[in-house]
């Protein structure tokens, strides 16, 4: 009876942790964008003997089976899957099925300074809010206004940042109108003092 439950544990907690890792991976296919020194996955349904891990070479492109100098810094994960798609189809197999996963990620990073206690600069990957980034950071100190943080976002356009305002005390009593922004690629948080 004992080593049922065991088993039925462990399935639950594979189950559990196969659903965050689907939840992280969706996320990351439509907004990641691929940089110089990424790892990428790469895995053709059916077709094992195609799947390949990659690194992002510093002109930012990749060499895969049959495509070399494939570009792909800036790029989505989904937009990659498409162009592989394509150079692979009709010459070299048919309707293939891609499947392109971040492994790990080098080029994406954000930085967190003011009331914490280990300011700096930490790498960027699929899923990290606010608090966890602040978390990140140590947590912020017994000076920290956690009802005054505010991210520092790149504009899209022109030069400077925009300014996102954020609640952590709202977050963390779950409040309804507040949301535990995700951060993007060259975020600043910034704590600020009481």
């Amino acid at each position: 009876m004992k080593v049922k439950l065991k088993i039925v544990c462990l399935i639950i907690l594979f189950l559990l942790c196969s659903a965050e890792l689907w939840r992280v991976f969706s996320y990351t296919k439509g907004v990641y964008h691929v940089g110089v020194g990424d790892i990428l996955s790469i895995r053709i349904l059916g077709h094992k003997n195609f799947d390949a891990d990659v690194v992002v070479n510093p002109d930012g492109t990749i060499n895969y089976y049959f495509i070399d100098g494939l570009d792909v810094a800036g790029k989505t994960l989904k937009d990659i899957e498409k162009d592989i798609v394509g150079r692979l189809s009709g010459r070299y197999l048919r309707y293939p099925t891609v499947m392109v996963r971040l492994k790990n990620s080098v080029s994406q990073r954000f930085y967190v300074y003011g009331e914490v206690n280990s300011p700096g600069m930490f790498k960027l990957t699929p899923g990290i809010t606010v608090l966890k980034a602040i978390a990140m950071a140590g947590g912020y100190t017994p000076y920290a206004n956690t009802k005054r943080v505010k991210i520092l976002r790149l504009k899209k356009i022109g030069s400077g940042y925009d300014e996102i305002n954020v609640n952590l005390d709202r977050i963390i009593e779950d409040s309804a109108d507040s949301v535990d922004v995700l951060l993007q690629n060259e975020d600043i948080v910034v704590v600020s003092e009481k």
